[in-house]
């Protein structure tokens, strides 16, 4: 048995999650709320036109996601071993974000 608790081996993807999303840029994290309160607002303003709306709003929102993936992904090159997996992440929602 090695010295390790299953608690620590748990903590460990958890404390990796927290600090990645705590060391992520204000704005981007503003343009994303942002982003859903246009959404919010158009579904209740415009039930008619809303199915449109939230595509169009979904797919701007999934593109600029996309892009920001992608971003960050040669931004941790260095330090993150699995940088290509996020940059594929990034490149599929920038193409589903065009469709």
């Amino acid at each position: 048995m090695s010295g390790v608790s299953a608690e620590s081996q748990v903590r460990d993807p958890m404390r990796a999650a927290q600090e990645y999303l705590l060391n992520r840029p204000w704005w981007e994290l503003v343009l994303r709320g942002l982003f859903i309160m246009i959404f919010g607002i158009i579904a209740i303003a415009w039930p008619d036109i809303s199915l449109w709306a939230l595509i169009l709003v979904f797919g701007v929102f999934i593109f600029v996601e996309g892009l920001f993936q992608m971003v960050a992904a040669f931004s941790v090159k260095k330090e993150d071993p699995s940088w290509s997996l996020m940059f594929i992440s990034g490149l599929f929602s920038f193409i589903i974000g065009i469709f």
